[in-house]
């Protein structure tokens, strides 16, 4: 299939739950519609199943390192990102904390500081990458970024983009950052669920914007009340960076990746794979009429491993864990395996995501048990 140009003026439509049966059909052709618009390539298309003959085995996990709060020193509050470099120090990404380790688990310190000075933020971090041997932290809240050296964590810059907040940092390479801006048009007032667009584009250290061609779907839900509304995210921005010049993206709830090359400011490859769907079943109590996504999102985590990619899908077997597809930097549906992580919360979560690092053939994931007590493990994965 390949990829047509998408017409900034083409006005947004919402699809409405109220359609019932309809509804899961229009939300397919809609989002069908900015596939097939919105990344400017062919897409690869992949069979269901890989061509490894190994596909579908269950790899194990074996233990090497974890740290809880059992000491009374370290407090994970609500973590929700975990970041490892490639000389094997890790980060825990908090709201207002990143707590760095070294690769055995012994705290370095938090390099979170509260302030309103350089090298401070009065507002919750929005993201953290580590790239190479420096770290960005991003607050969109205060539109601010930082730069601090990899693992000293030492100031090297505090930066504020004028005119426009990046709604998502995908990497800062050559002096420049690649970020995601949101096109600013009119939303209608109708409850539904909508696709938003986001320009990839260029931000120099004159927070000069350098806008592309490429604009990437993001799925939102709107519900209007009597008194206001309110607004949800159905998709989530998920990457993996690899370093220094290329970034793998996924931004829409059905299965789709693209490559980004910084260098280019373009997506130079996109991929899917035929994927049976897991349907989402609200359990919680909501408001009539209030907009349901049909579907859980397909992907929960991309991750980088040697020559090849791995995609967490949202598939999950109670007894076998979650599976993982691997492609080839090609595109290529290779191989696929189970991974017995279960600790992860799905509860009423269409778009739920499973927080999680590689680094070789090392997991580094945030574990959540039944009792809500919260550890960060690493383990060594052993594919036999």
């Amino acid at each position: 299939m390949i990829e047509g140009k998408l017409d900034p003026k083409m006005p947004t439509k919402p699809v409405h739950p109220e359609t019932n049966l309809l509804f899961p059909i229009s939300l397919f052709l809609f989002l069908g519609l900015f596939c097939s618009t919105a990344f400017g390539q062919a897409v690869i298309e992949n069979p269901e199943k890989p061509a490894s003959q190994r596909a579908g085995r269950v790899v194990k996990l074996k233990e090497v390192m974890r740290i809880t709060d059992a000491g009374g020193r370290y407090f994970f509050a609500s973590p929700w990102a975990i970041h490892v470099a490639d000389d094997g120090f890790f980060y825990v990404q908090e709201p207002e904390h990143l707590y760095q380790f070294e690769e055995g688990g012994r705290f370095v310190r938090d390099l979170y500081k509260k302030g309103e000075g350089p090298g401070e933020f009065n507002q919750s971090l929005t993201e953290v990458l580590i790239s190479g041997s420096e770290i960005i932290f991003h607050s969109a809240n205060m539109n601010k970024i930082l730069l601090l050296g990899h693992p000293q964590g030492n100031l090297l810059e505090d930066f504020r983009p004028r005119d426009r907040v990046p709604s998502k940092i995908l990497g800062y390479h050559q002096g420049q950052f690649t970020v995601l801006l949101k096109e600013m048009k009119e939303r209608e007032r109708i409850t539904g669920l909508y696709v938003e667009d986001y320009r990839l584009c260029v931000i120099d250290r004159d927070s000069n914007i350098k806008p592309t061609s490429v604009l990437f779907p993001f799925t939102i839900s709107l519900f209007i009340r009597e008194r206001g509304s309110s607004v949800g995210y159905i998709s989530r921005w998920l990457t993996a960076n690899d370093e220094p010049r290329y970034v793998y993206l996924s931004s829409k709830p059905d299965y789709l990746v693209g490559l980004v090359d910084l260098d280019k400011g373009e997506v130079i490859r996109s991929f899917k794979r035929k994927y049976d769907r897991t349907k989402f079943i609200m359990k919680q109590k909501v408001p009539p009429g209030y907009p349901i996504p049909p579907y859980v999102n397909d992907i929960c985590a991309l991750l980088i491993h040697r020559n090849s990619l791995w995609v967490v899908t949202s598939t999950i077997d109670k007894a076998k864990g979650l599976l993982v597809d691997v492609f080839s930097r090609e595109g290529k549906y290779l191989d696929n395996f189970w991974l017995p992580h279960f600790r992860i919360r799905t509860e009423d979560r269409h778009n739920y995501y499973a927080p999680m690092a590689l680094l070789d053939n090392f997991l580094f994931v945030i574990e959540i048990t039944e009792d809500d007590l919260i550890s960060v493990a690493k383990y060594e994965i052993i594919d036999q």
